[in-house]
């Protein structure tokens, strides 16, 4: 499976758009976008989703993600993932919009989370509940990205267990992974190194709880690193397979204790 970034595909020209529209012949494709800014207050961008749904078709998209996050006010276009005040109203109005959005798409809607580099003196509401709450009452699937945790758990001391816990069994449809580096006292995951090692035990742990579908690795930098590619491929792979036997052993052992005689 190949994760194509929508906006890429938007911004792209003719040649460039047709060579991201040829890949549906030979991978499953889901998009995944950074454009959408579902947090603006304000109404949803009806001129842009048309655009993403014209996209969706044209490179042939199974489902498609966003962040629960803003990127801009009318106006002013401010090109990175924000977090947003944790309240009861902004609760009710991201959720009346990921309604609205669903109902436009031709494909199953999923949010991120994302990493919180700011902080609203009005949140009330715990990150690991609020985002629940959202996708819940949206009625969106989850994406959840787990190098995201992990540095939320670093520089936020948001446990990343705990906000695992928090979610319904089930809601996650789908999982991102991908590294990060320490940047003047804090871990920014910045998509361009290698996965860190505390990141795979988390991983792990959202395997063992939600059995997400697809597991994509994500990548937006050093793309010439490809031994470092292959390795973070390969301890993922390994790290399922691992996961996937000790399931089956346990699925085993259970089926034998129901069978024996009492």
């Amino acid at each position: 499976m190949l994760e194509v970034n929508i906006d890429h595909y938007l911004a792209g020209n003719l040649e460039q758009r047709a060579r991201l529209e040829g890949l549906k012949d030979h991978f499953p494709i889901v998009a995944h976008g950074v454009g959408l800014s579902l947090g603006t207050d304000g109404p949803l961008n009806y001129a842009y989703i048309d655009d993403v749904i014209d996209a969706l078709e044209r490179i042939g998209a199974t489902w498609y993600s966003e962040h629960l996050a803003w990127t801009g006010v009318p106006g002013c276009e401010l090109a990175t993932l924000l977090s947003l005040p944790r309240t009861q109203a902004v609760v009710e109005e991201l959720a009346g919009k990921i309604q609205t959005l669903r109902s436009l798409l031709p494909v199953p809607f999923y949010l991120e989370n994302i990493v919180d580099y700011l902080e609203f003196a009005d949140s009330v509401i715990e990150p690991s509940e609020f985002f629940t709450m959202v996708c819940e009452r949206g009625g969106a699937g989850i994406l959840l990205d787990a190098e995201n945790l992990y540095t939320n758990e670093l520089n936020n001391q948001v446990a990343a267990r705990d906000f695992v816990n928090q979610l319904a069994p089930g809601s996650v449809k789908a999982m991102h992974v991908a590294g990060g580096v320490r940047n003047k006292g804090l871990f920014v995951d910045d998509h361009g190194h290698a996965v860190p090692d505390a990141v795979l035990p988390i991983v792990k742990y959202i395997c063992e709880r939600q059995w997400p579908g697809v597991i994509i690795l994500e990548r937006d930098s050093r793309l010439d690193a490809e031994a470092e590619i292959a390795h973070d491929i390969h301890r993922i792979a390994a790290l399922v397979e691992q996961i996937n036997r000790q399931a089956e052993a346990q699925n085993s052992a259970n089926a034998y204790a129901h069978a024996e005689p009492s």
